[in-house]
């Protein structure tokens, strides 16, 4: 589910008779103190202006924009600081392409170390974990995809009359969540809900495309799992009751 390599990755995907373009942006880890361009350091914003100025002249004008997370450099942050950054990084690449479908993700790194507080998307209202970071999209997304947003962090876009992608909110199932709160079987009722959004895009004859931040998998780097056993064994059970329509997760 991240993008693989660096900073930006730009992607074409064919849903449709005509083909149609994404522009994949994880991991940015701005860190808007840096002014370096150098390897083994988190990127200034010198490094992502010139990363968004060579994808554009690959890609121009993208049709998607998948914009997965952790927009925030490895350090300490304070709330303020934390949204400054999530803001600056997003109003840059809004410089660079002005979008019209554009997915919201958080990545582990968008607050303090992992720590992402469940709460009942039933009651509604922001989660104030969201709520520290959320600006960007209120004037990015849909009123109704910002109030879902808001208050769990996961989403489904009609994308295309045959095309649906489904954006988790998947720090929650992380080893490394804070707080600990794998006792429950299904944080924020996203495992309910993408089976109930899976059954109505098969019912439709649409397909889907799964997107999140934090892989189902073990780590390349780390050699440790990504997300706590029991949600890797229920987001396998759900997905692979789909073949025919997940066109890619």
């Amino acid at each position: 589910m991240r993008g693989i390599g660096g900073a930006v990755t730009a992607g074409l995907a064919a849903w449709s008779a005509q083909a149609k373009t994404i522009l994949h942006i994880s991991d940015v880890h701005l860190n808007l103190t840096l002014d370096e361009m150098n390897y083994g350091f988190d990127s200034s914003p010198r490094l992502l202006e010139s990363a968004l100025s060579y994808a554009r002249s690959v890609l121009h004008d993208p049709d998607l924009l998948l914009y997965t997370g952790d927009a925030v450099a490895h350090i300490d942050h304070n709330e303020s600081v934390l949204a400054k950054t999530v803001q600056t990084g997003f109003s840059m690449v809004q410089e660079y392409f002005h979008v019209k479908n554009v997915t919201a993700i958080l990545g582990n790194a968008d607050f303090h170390d992992y720590e992402f507080y469940v709460t009942d998307p039933e009651k509604g209202g922001t989660n104030p974990t969201i709520g520290m970071v959320d600006a960007p999209w209120k004037q990015a997304l849909s009123p109704s995809h910002f109030e879902a947003f808001d208050s769990r962090g996961y989403l489904w876009y009609q994308i295309e009359p045959k095309l649906v992608v489904i954006s988790l909110n998947t720090v929650p199932y992380s080893v490394k969540h804070k707080p600990d709160t794998k006792y429950l079987d299904d944080p924020f009722n996203q495992f309910e809900w993408l089976r109930r959004t899976l059954v109505e895009v098969q019912t439709n004859g649409s397909y889907a495309y799964i997107v999140g931040h934090i892989p189902p998998i073990i780590d390349s780097y780390g050699g440790e799992s990504q997300w706590e056993l029991k949600y890797m064994l229920t987001y396998q059970a759900i997905v692979e009751a789909f073949p025919d329509i997940i066109k890619a997760q």
